[in-house]
């Protein structure tokens, strides 16, 4: 009766590429619930990019070099950093464990989620998981993630592949602790509201009356 997509932009492509009427295809939002056993949220001194699917990490090595931001960077394999040698000031692990991984997003002091302007969904997963660790995330303002965040309010949107605006992002963040504090608040606020599994389950059953 209808296709799902993860977000508004991918409609609008979706009904293209079938040829089929754009209300055929809703917009159904990427759900997610904290692990149980995820640590309390703590600075730990360092930024944090963490993820695989479309990730530009070469933009984000550039725009970090010659700062003295401690950055780790989360990739699968070395592809991911897209030929960019990495500077003193970065640490690359990849594919770590869980706890590991966990404890990387937690401790994180904020997140930065680089990605490549494309029409499908990619991020999504990484935002939420520092949403509701109540961290401040800068995000490449991309299609795919464009309906999970409001810029200025719950996270800060920098154009896609931009190695300077992304910088001047960064050294704000780093430098501003309130800052930081108010985005982390409001985005875990705005993310348990709309993603989590309350609001997962709402819209199954909305979905449910409208397609009996």
């Amino acid at each position: 009766a209808l296709i799902i997509c993860f977000s508004e932009a991918e409609r609008e492509l979706q009904s293209k590429l079938l040829n089929l009427p754009l209300d055929k295809f809703l917009f159904w939002p990427t759900p997610y619930t904290q692990d149980q056993d995820a640590p309390a949220p703590t600075d730990g001194g360092f930024a944090l990019a963490l993820g695989q699917s479309n990730r530009d990490y070469g933009t984000l090595l550039r725009a970090v070099e010659g700062t003295d931001i401690p950055l780790t960077v989360v990739a699968g394999d070395e592809s991911a950093l897209g030929g960019v040698t990495p500077g003193p000031n970065v640490t690359v692990k990849y594919n770590t464990g869980h706890h590991e991984t966990m404890a990387l997003i937690a401790s994180a002091r904020f997140h930065i989620i680089p990605l490549h302007n494309a029409g499908f969904s990619s991020g999504q997963t990484g935002l939420l998981r520092a949403q509701f660790s109540e961290k401040a995330c800068i995000v490449s303002d991309t299609p795919g993630v464009r309906d999970y965040v409001k810029d200025g309010g719950t996270a800060l949107l920098v154009p896609p592949s931009d190695v300077e605006a992304l910088r001047i992002a960064l050294l704000r963040l780093w430098g501003d602790k309130t800052l930081r504090t108010q985005l982390g608040k409001s985005a875990k606020s705005y993310a348990e509201s709309e993603f989590g599994l309350s609001g997962f389950a709402a819209r199954c059953v909305a979905l449910a009356h409208r397609t009996r």
